[in-house]
């Protein structure tokens, strides 16, 4: 028989518009005593769930990382008690009593009897520089397609300026797909606004050119493209101002200095460095047993030798992509 290591505890079924939780409590050599309510997921709700919570004296919750749902309880329950998020596929119930009522009472059972491996939930500065390098990510991406998508225009008019130009949205590319915007222009005089190496490229430039076959259709869509282009253009660095520099600087101050960069004395894309943080941070809070006496210090300050161009500039408060 497995022995119950936790008295006061909670299980929570969460759902898009409400929650089911079960609280089970009483001493551990007995059998625990359940309640079951049903809350909202509005914020009053969720202060009443923490209330409740609070004043049955539970002192840890568990619930399933249900897509983003979980999230609006964590950032209400997370001050007033531990919450313990659960992968999904390791507390299944058994098939045929998957009933709300019967999850929530299911996971508290599992979580009074320590039979619940936690998932890490970093603390908010880097949550929050996740979400920023996920979303900069995003835009990355966006911006890549968008280049696509316009060189698959410039293929369907018969213009075959990638041929040519190594860049076709560079300086040179740029203003020759201007110029065949407006429509007023000769291939030659198109060909002429070439600049620094592309100019040795003339004759390729104005033959790729001759013949097109832009169309009003083609235009369109290649406005819309480069409307589309320019706002990311715009918008990619806004993620890196200093808006945000409390959570960057505190995370690379603190990543930048383990040990294991000191010892490699080399940096990481930023992308990475949460990953980095995550496991470390978990590491670091293993007892000293578990992680021996010798283990690295707590990370105290951002080194010298970090290369500017990836690493986050403390002084500055922008990130460096």
């Amino acid at each position: 028989m497995i022995e119950a290591v936790i008295e006061r505890c909670a299980g929570i079924d969460v759902g898009k518009k409400f929650l089911i939780v079960c609280v089970m409590t009483g001493p551990l050599e007995a059998e625990p005593k359940t309640e079951i309510r049903k809350f909202g997921t509005i914020v009053a709700e969720l202060e009443l769930l923490r209330d409740w919570l609070i004043g049955e004296g539970c002192s840890h919750a568990v619930m399933e990382s249900t897509g983003p749902y979980w999230k609006p309880v964590f950032n209400i329950l997370e001050d007033g008690v531990e919450v313990v998020l659960a992968n999904a596929y390791d507390v299944q119930n058994r098939r045929g009593h998957k009933t709300d009522p019967n999850d929530s009472r299911w996971l508290a059972h599992l979580l009074r009897h320590g039979m619940i491996r936690p998932s890490f939930i970093p603390e908010r500065a880097v949550r929050e520089l996740r979400d920023l390098t996920r979303q900069r990510r995003q835009m990355v991406g966006e911006k890549a397609r968008e280049h696509n998508r316009i060189q698959k225009i410039l293929e369907d008019a018969n213009i075959k300026l990638g041929d040519v130009l190594s860049d076709v949205l560079g300086l040179s590319g740029r203003l020759m797909i201007n110029a065949l915007l407006e429509g007023l222009m000769q291939v030659e005089e198109i060909a002429q606004l070439a600049q620094r190496k592309a100019k040795q490229k003339i004759p390729d430039l104005i033959a790729a050119l001759r013949g097109n076959r832009l169309t009003d259709h083609h235009r369109f869509l290649l406005r819309h493209a480069l409307r589309h282009l320019d706002f990311l253009e715009v918008e990619k660095p806004w993620l890196a101002r200093s808006e945000h520099g409390s959570a960057w600087n505190s995370f690379a101050s603190r990543m930048l200095c383990c040990k294991p960069f000191q010892a490699s004395r080399q940096t990481l894309p930023l992308r990475f460095l949460w990953k980095l943080v995550q496991t470390w941070n978990s590491f670091h809070r293993m007892p000293t047993s578990h992680r021996g006496p010798d283990s690295a210090p707590p990370i105290t300050k951002v080194p010298a030798f970090a290369k500017p161009s990836l690493r986050i500039a403390a002084t500055t408060g922008f990130a460096v992509f």
